[in-house]
């Protein structure tokens, strides 16, 4: 696999899944359905780190407050 692949699901599995949800993990399907929203278009390898990046980013080095240290803090990952 390589970083750009979309990471695809086990259709094979996909019907056991759905059920389990609607039944056992009922009171997760709602943070599962916004997970899959706010992933939509970062299915990849790539993209999913540069969202957990961003995220941790956002949380721990005051990015929200000052964009420009999102930037910094995300240019030693570029490339490497």
């Amino acid at each position: 696999m390589r970083a750009l692949d979309t990471i695809w699901s086990n259709d094979a599995k996909r019907d056991k899944i759905a059920l389990y949800l609607k039944t056992e993990a009922k009171a997760y399907l709602p943070a599962l359905e916004r997970a899959s929203r706010l992933i939509d278009g970062f299915e990849s390898l790539l993209g999913l780190e540069l969202l957990s990046t961003v995220n941790w980013l956002l949380a721990h080095d005051r990015a929200a407050a000052d964009p420009q240290v999102l930037l910094e803090g995300y240019q030693p990952l570029v490339g490497g």
